[in-house]
């Protein structure tokens, strides 16, 4: 966090439609020679001491630090840590990140885990708008679907947790219909939807046909770093 280590890797995010790149999602990787290049661990070494919200605003800043420049990429997703919304210093970063790159379209992540108060997702959602930052929801359904927070703060972007999606193909058709119905309530809130974790090409197909908007894993790309983008 002093010395400023660390680099991103983008993993794209694909318009199922028409299988082109709509998005990337900047994800953090450890680059200081005594620490590991998993963010999660790295995380975990943060957690220890009280800093990860400081070392996900470092990834923020490195992810729109290495894109500012570029003229030709499309949306791009950066991540939070459940604790920035719990501490000041988030928004004052998101405008620092604007200061560095007023014309980047930016998407902002949230874990489920803090749709505990729709009020203040709205409200939080306004000031991203003030921002021209949009609002994505990750890993739903990874703890509950929380439909009450879904339809009183309505995101930008709805991520489906991986759990919903792995082995897809082959799941009871009930599983499917639930699926559908919550997509269907997305599509009614004017929310795009993004399956995560897609592995296969039987996945990404079977979440066409009941109607993701959008789909992100390794068989749609691997995260590359910025200049393979």
């Amino acid at each position: 966090l002093r010395e400023g280590h660390g680099t991103m890797v983008f993993q794209p995010i694909v318009l199922l439609s028409r299988g082109t790149v709509a998005a990337y999602e900047a994800l953090g990787r450890g680059r200081h020679p005594q620490l590991p290049e998993s963010p999660l661990e790295l995380l975990r070494i943060a957690e220890s001491i009280g800093r990860e919200a400081e070392l996900s605003r470092l990834f923020r800043r490195r992810a729109v630090e290495l894109t500012a420049q570029r003229r030709d990429l499309p949306t791009v997703f950066l991540n939070t840590h459940p604790v920035e919304f719990q501490r000041p210093g988030l928004l004052e970063s998101l405008e620092e990140l604007r200061e560095i790159a007023p014309q980047l379209d930016l998407s902002l992540e949230i874990h489920e885990s803090v749709l505990t108060r729709p009020a203040a997702i709205a409200e939080l959602r306004a000031l991203l708008l003030e921002r021209n930052i949009a609002l994505a929801y990750d890993d739903f359904g990874a703890g509950q679907a929380r439909l009450l927070e879904l339809a009183e703060a309505p995101p930008h972007y709805l991520k489906f947790d991986h759990r919903f999606i792995s082995g897809l193909d082959q799941a009871p058709l009930a599983k499917r219909r639930l699926l559908q119905s919550l997509l269907s309530l997305a599509r009614e809130l004017l929310v795009k939807t993004v399956a995560e974790g897609i592995e296969t090409p039987a996945e990404a197909r079977v979440c066409a046909e009941i109607g993701f908007t959008h789909a992100q894993g390794f068989h749609m790309g691997r995260p590359r770093p910025i200049e393979q983008l």
